[in-house]
């Protein structure tokens, strides 16, 4: 996706669609659930990118 859209999306100029959710999708496979539901199942391999920040440390 164009960083033009995520701009806009980002801004509230555009809308999110489901095209664009399956591109984060592929991007960031481990952060779907919480893109999508807004949890964490660790269990599954289903982290937030905080999460992931706080393993790296």
């Amino acid at each position: 996706m164009k960083p033009d859209r995520w701009k806009n999306v980002l801004g509230k100029k555009a809308k999110l669609y489901q095209e664009d959710m399956e591109a984060l999708y592929k991007l960031w496979p481990e952060y779907k659930y919480w893109l999508t539901f807004g949890i964490e199942e660790p269990e599954k391999g289903q982290i937030s990118p905080m999460t992931k920040r706080v393993m790296r440390s």
